[in-house]
């Protein structure tokens, strides 16, 4: 399974490499004392494809090949959702390299929710220096359906 798994993984990260633009951050879930990249972009969005064990994931976010030199100092402002879930972030805001955590949990008195609603989402947002403009990029939690 774990082998099915990455090669999945990497198939997908060659796939994207080729027919996707690039962006300027990318999330790297931390999972214990494990660290490693387990998102991946699909059609402007971004795929978390390690299975969901627990309450909680700690992300970072990382500065891409792509980024501006001038997103090294930017405070990103976060926020998450999802359809099936109760979920938080802890802190709102951060820096690239600062862990974050995402909360998760079912919501009160309910099931686990079904196979559809099994997704959350993180939305990164931030202004562009000299521009104005605010950007915003979004990562999708969508592999929860080995929640224990």
């Amino acid at each position: 399974m774990k082998a099915a798994f990455f090669a999945l993984l990497s198939l997908g990260l060659s796939a994207c490499s080729v027919l996707q633009p690039t962006y300027p951050i990318e999330a790297v879930v931390w999972d214990g004392s494990y660290r490693g990249r387990s998102i991946f972009e699909s059609d402007g969005d971004w795929v978390v494809t390690k299975h969901f064990d627990s309450d909680i994931f700690y992300f970072t976010l990382r500065k891409t090949e792509a980024a501006d030199p001038e997103l090294d100092n930017q405070q990103f402002v976060l926020s998450a959702g999802s359809a099936g879930y109760d979920v938080s972030l802890y802190p709102t805001s951060a820096k690239f390299g600062q862990r974050v955590g995402l909360i998760v949990r079912n919501k009160p008195g309910m099931p686990p929710p079904p196979p559809e609603q099994r997704f959350v989402y993180v939305l990164v947002s931030y202004t562009e220096k000299g521009k104005g403009r605010t950007r915003s990029i979004r990562f999708f939690i969508n592999d929860l359906t080995a929640r224990r």
